[in-house]
């Protein structure tokens, strides 16, 4: 059982976020395990279905050597894809990205699933500009009453045996607290000296609040609810009265000798509401309700990244993402990135398939006499995923118009003797994937 979303929804959305903002022509990277490698066969599958186009999908590793890594480079910037999404951990990325920014490789919108969590302080600081403008997937969250206000209660003189506290506290710090432990490190990581004592004062409000990300709490939120669940399901279980318990002969669980399918029984059967008024419940595949948040990483100085929700993705409220376009921040200008092998046709062409190209790559080739295209780009609306083909032009005779009829479009005299036309646009007619224009020739 499980308080985050299936692999598979995510999946979803990935796809049905690369069709809301028009990108066909799409890299995928991995990591380099069986998840990594699975998840990029069903996202190629999900895009594919969507319209769009993978042009490279490739594998990383944070044991890869740094000239594979800038092969890989390389091989993106040959394709020319402005869109990478990236199915892997942040470790696996670090070179990756790193290499990006070193190489000033800032043309790309890099798009993470929920594998990757935004962790700042893990990339050297001068690669940070590389998130700027950046998508990310993330499980939903919502408020956790008195979290934030906890975490900047905590401080190590009122826990001084919490191990994990220690940690912290002498990591962010750059101190040592007390004797050195098995964990502090001897000496700091810069300069070789070392570090000094903590002095108490210090403060978890003063710290730069990149270091906690508090704007993508979303994993912490999921863990919070996995705690609330568990709690729950202790407590219906230890009020549980004899005769009237869900087990044999209506009985209760022994509260002094607890089972774990005693407790998985009340999880997984019972629905409940936590705090923030959000009722959890699992289904009969020990998924809770999934929904994605969507961010938008935003630079607005060189020592913070922001992720900042720009939209989400809720099956339950439909099969489209719904995204804030006016407040996204991309990294180049304030228009939406392109990213297709090629562009549409424009009236009067059809698309001709490149041959051992994929479907989004085609050239452009004029119709035939006789013929007119019904691509979209000729009738004036927006394709989804149809194709430009060339329809016989139908032509049909009639007799010399009089006067000016109510269905007229337009009539004209050609040297003295008068000659009158008309033509009438009967409109669109739409008939499954095909788009058809007739249009009626009235001459003398």
């Amino acid at each position: 059982m499980r308080t985050v979303p299936a692999n598979s929804l995510q999946i979803v959305a990935l796809a049905r976020l690369m069709k809301h903002f028009g990108w066909k022509w799409i890299a995928v990277l991995t990591s380099d395990d069986e998840v990594g490698v699975q998840g990029g066969q069903d996202l190629k599958k999900s895009i594919e279905k969507n319209g769009g186009c993978v042009a490279f999908m490739d594998k990383i590793h944070l044991s890869y050597s740094t000239g594979r890594i800038r092969r890989l480079v390389e091989t993106l910037q040959e394709y020319k894809v402005k869109v990478i999404i990236i199915h892997s951990s942040e470790v696996h990325t670090k070179m990756f990205l790193e290499t990006l920014a070193s190489q000033n490789v800032s043309d790309k919108v890099l798009v993470f699933s929920e594998s990757f969590t935004l962790t700042p302080g893990l990339f050297r600081k001068e690669a940070w500009r590389i998130f700027n403008g950046s998508i990310a997937l993330s499980p939903r969250a919502m408020d956790m009453p008195g979290f934030e206000q906890h975490l900047h209660r905590l401080h190590l003189s009122r826990a001084p045996a919490d191990i994990f506290i220690n940690i912290f506290w002498e990591k962010v710090f750059k101190c040592k607290w007390g004797g050195l432990t098995e964990t502090s490190p001897a000496v700091s990581e810069g300069d070789g000296k070392a570090p000094e004592k903590c002095s108490g004062n210090e403060t978890i409000g003063s710290l730069n609040t990149t270091f906690f990300e508090m704007s993508d709490l979303s994993f912490t939120y999921h863990t919070y609810l996995a705690a609330y669940a568990f709690a729950n399901a202790l407590h219906s279980l230890m009020s549980c009265k004899m005769g009237h318990g869900p087990f044999i002969n209506r009985s209760c669980g022994n509260t002094n000798d607890l089972k774990p399918w005693q407790v998985f029984h009340y999880v997984k059967n019972y629905n409940f509401q936590i705090r923030n008024g959000q009722n959890i419940s699992f289904d009969i595949n020990g998924d809770a309700p999934g929904a994605y948040d969507i961010r938008n990483a935003q630079m607005h100085t060189a020592d913070e990244v922001q992720l900042v929700k720009v939209g989400y993705f809720d099956p339950g409220q439909g099969e489209e993402v719904h995204v804030n376009m006016s407040i996204i921040l991309w990294s180049r200008g304030s228009q939406v990135p392109r990213s297709v092998c090629s562009e549409s046709c424009p009236s009067g062409y059809r698309q001709a398939v490149k041959e051992g190209k994929p479907a989004c790559c085609f050239d452009c080739v004029p119709c035939s006499q006789g013929e007119i295209a019904n691509n979209a780009n000729t009738l004036g609306q927006r394709a989804h995923g149809l194709k430009a083909k060339c329809r016989i032009l139908q032509v049909y005779h009639r007799k010399p118009c009089l006067g000016s009829p109510p269905t007229m479009s337009g009539n004209w005299t050609r040297g003295r003797g008068r000659r009158s036309a008309c033509a009438v646009l009967r409109g669109v007619r739409h008939n499954g994937e095909s788009r058809v224009a007739r249009l009626l020739l009235l001459h003398v």
